[in-house]
């Protein structure tokens, strides 16, 4: 899923466009803001619409450090909302051992 990138092929030439004015908000870790992305790698292909002349593979992210207190707020409520899933996800982990050990024991 491209986010903020527009490509062009014109000969052996491929050109990436990214706005860097726009965000799509904090990253997953809530620690840089995200610019641009194409999501994960892609073949170069179908960024072109020429897949049998351009067969490498293509994986970009463009992101910057919040800047102004809003953008450092939304950054430390996505870090805190991270951490406190990952200690959900860990005591439902505990919890879950604990049923079986007792089944077992």
């Amino acid at each position: 899923m491209l986010r903020n990138v527009k490509s062009s092929l014109k000969g052996t030439l491929l050109t990436l466009v990214i706005d860097i004015s726009k965000d799509s908000g904090p990253s997953g870790s809530g620690k840089s803001i995200g610019v641009a992305s194409t999501g994960g790698n892609i073949a170069v292909g179908s960024l072109t619409g020429v897949p049998d002349e351009t067969e490498g593979t293509l994986g970009l992210n463009y992101y910057r450090p919040p800047v102004g207190e809003a953008e450092v707020k939304a950054c430390a409520e996505k870090q805190i909302a991270a951490a406190v899933e990952k200690e959900v996800e860990k005591a439902k982990k505990a919890r879950i051992a604990a049923m079986v050990k007792s089944q077992l024991g």
